[in-house]
This record gives C-alpha cells, sequence and structure tokens, in this order.
C-alpha cells in the first residue's frame, strides 16, 4: 500500500551572530516535487522574510504570519518562523509552490523572484485609474476595519510598555540610589543603624524586581505586541490584494460594456466595413476572457479568504488572551515580590523596636 503524501518543515534551531541570525530548518516529505525525502537547509532571517514576501505576492488569499523581524528575543522569532512553516505545510499550494522549493532545494541563498500574475493583475487594475468598488461585501469591510483597529491598539500599547518599562528603570534607578545612600550613612543609635541597612537590603530587592519588571515589559510583552503588528499587517495585506482583485473585475466589466457599446455603434453606423467588425470582435472576446479570468481570481480568493480570516481571527483571540494572561500574571508575581520584601523589613524592624535594650 503506497505511502500517503506527507510534507513537515520544522525550525531545528534559531543562531545569532551579532546582528545577523540563522535557521537551521528540517525538511521530510514524500512529495514528487522534490528531488530527495529529506533537506536541512540553513536559511538567514532576510531570506525567511524574502519567502514570506513571495508567498504573500502569488498566494494572497492565505494568510501568512510574519515572523516578528525586529524581535531581540530569539523565542518570540522562533514563534513567528514555526507558525509560518505550520501554515505553509497545511497548504498543498504553497508546499509544492515553486518558491517553497527553492528555498529547501536551493544550495545557495535563496532569492526571491517576483511572479508574472502579480504583475499582470496590477496591469489589468490599473487599465480605469481611481476605479473605486461598488460591490461591497461587509465581512471584508468590517474585516479590514478590525485589522487597521488591532494594529493601532498594538501599537499603542507598545508605547505605553515603553513608557511603564522607563517608569520602572527610573523606579529601580530611585531605589539603588536610596539603597546607596542609606548603606553608607551611620548614626550614633545602634538601633537606627541596623534598620537602615535592613532597609538598604530591602530596597535593592526591590531594585532587582523593578528591572526584571522593566525588562519584561520593555522587551517580552513589548515584543509580543509587535508580533500581533505583523499579523495585522498580513491579514490587512492579503484583504488589500482582494480589493484590488474586485477593483481589477469591475474594470474588466467596464471594459467589456465599452466594447459591446463600440459594437453597437458600429451596427447603427450602416457604413459596415467587415475588418471593423472582425477587429471589434476580435476586442470583445479578449474582453470577455480578461473579465472571466479576473472573475474566477475574486471568486477564488473570497472563498479562501473567507476561511482563512476566520482562522486568523480566531488564532488572533486566542493568542493575545494568552499574552494579557501572562501580562497579568507576571504583574501580580512582581508586585506580591515586593510586598513579600517590604514585609519582611517591617516584620524585623518591628521585632527589632520590641526588643529590650540591654
Amino acid at each position: 500500500m503506497p505511502e500517503p503524501p506527507f510534507f513537515n518543515i520544522k525550525l531545528e534551531s534559531l543562531e545569532r551572530n551579532h546582528t545577523n541570525i540563522s535557521a537551521n530548518i528540517i525538511v521530510n516529505t514524500n512529495l514528487l516535487e522534490y528531488k530527495r525525502n529529506k533537506y536541512a537547509p540553513v536559511r538567514s532571517l532576510a531570506e525567511i522574510l524574502r519567502l514570506h514576501s513571495y508567498l504573500q505576492t502569488v498566494y494572497p488569499e492565505y494568510i501568512l504570519p510574519i515572523p516578528p523581524y525586529k524581535s531581540s528575543k530569539m523565542d518570540i522569532l522562533a514563534r513567528g518562523i514555526e507558525k509560518l512553516f505550520t501554515r505553509i505545510a497545511s497548504k498543498t499550494r504553497l508546499r509544492t509552490s515553486d518558491g517553497v522549493r527553492q528555498f529547501i532545494e536551493s544550495e545557495f541563498a535563496f532569492v526571491q523572484t517576483m511572479p508574472l500574475r502579480r504583475q499582470s493583475k496590477s496591469l489589468l487594475a490599473s487599465v480605469i485609474p481611481g476605479s473605486s468598488s461598488k460591490d461591497v461585501d461587509p465581512y471584508f469591510e468590517n474585516a479590514k476595519f478590525d485589522e487597521d483597529s488591532g494594529f493601532q491598539l498594538m501599537q499603542s500599547w507598545m508605547r505605553s510598555a515603553d513608557k511603564l518599562a522607563k517608569a520602572y528603570k527610573d523606579h529601580s534607578k530611585s531605589s539603588y540610589d536610596l539603597s546607596s545612600r542609606l548603606s553608607n550613612v551611620e548614626f550614633n543609635a545602634a538601633f537606627v543603624n541596623q534598620c537602615c541597612k535592613r532597609f538598604a537590603k530591602s530596597l535593592q530587592s526591590v531594585d532587582d524586581i523593578n528591572s526584571l519588571q522593566a525588562t519584561y515589559i520593555g522587551i517580552s510583552f513589548a515584543e509580543s505586541c509587535h508580533a500581533h503588528m505583523c499579523n495585522c499587517e498580513s491579514a490587512g495585506i492579503s484583504l488589500s490584494f482582494r480589493s484590488e482583485a474586485l477593483s481589477s473585475y469591475e474594470s474588466a466589466c467596464k471594459i467589456t460594456t465599452k466594447k459591446v457599446q463600440a459594437i453597437e455603434r458600429l451596427k447603427n453606423g450602416g457604413n459596415l466595413r467587415q475588418e471593423k467588425v472582425d477587429s471589434a470582435l476580435e476586442e470583445l472576446s479578449e474582453a470577455k476572457k480578461n473579465e472571466a479570468e479576473s472573475k474566477e481570481i475574486l471568486k477564488r480568493m473570497t472563498d479562501v479568504l473567507r476561511q482563512e480570516y476566520t482562522r486568523h481571527d480566531d488564532t488572533m483571540h486566542l493568542d493575545v488572551v494568552r499574552d494579557l494572561s501572562i501580562f497579568a500574571e507576571q504583574q501580580q508575581n512582581f508586585a506580591e515580590r515586593e510586598i513579600r520584601v517590604l514585609d519582611s523589613f517591617l516584620e524585623q524592624y518591628s521585632q527589632s523596636s520590641t526588643t529590650p535594650s540591654s
């Protein structure tokens, strides 16, 4: 019994060398489109981003996660790359595409090539400049609004995280300065000296907690927001491609209508020349062909993108809820640690102040 077709691409590891990041990739497959069953290519982050750009241009109906290229945290970057690879493996048209095969099989650097279909579609869309779509689908209009709003929300969260991280850094610095001053000051009363030393030690612990919190908010949480921004951007690109496809179809319909009107004018003119009739009929046939092709592209994109966006919206919701839950847990954890430090100092101070002096 023949083995069912399979294709598995996974990120084995990420390596950072100064500003360069390389990905060790493992591919196992029995698809006939590939020359071998196993591959272990090493690709740079720039090459992975070029692959994403290529696939989103050739197959705009698929919403593909964008790896957060600005991330300095390897785990967030790895998660984004793994999501992209999972989407590629789950779609037959993607995993057997020329771009993916070149990305995996090439012994040299993967170089993006601009697809001809994308170029021809742009030419068709520019036949009637400034044409606007009247056949508005509320589903996709709401989707575009949601992605724009989501992008702006994540952007505002990133700015807030930056401000909050700065506040915690300032608080940490203040705690450190005060702790240093208290550690160096000396009083005549031994009890006062002892309290100052203990309080200085507590402030040092608070300083450490605030530094960790600033790092978490300024890097981990901010980069999670950036990853969500990338996903909103990817969905927005696919939705924009559908808008272009709709405009192209409407432009093609207008051209067909004009060709029909031209033939009607020839008929009503009375002085018919066979060569003019043949030319007009040929132009009408070409216009109808372009209209049919544009309609097919629009239908395919609409059908696939509706499913893709539903999946994307559900996944995005779960990811945001997860990251917000982690954020809340981290804030609670930091707060509880800080309270324990201060409670410990107050308890020691209370015990010291009630101890009878010798």
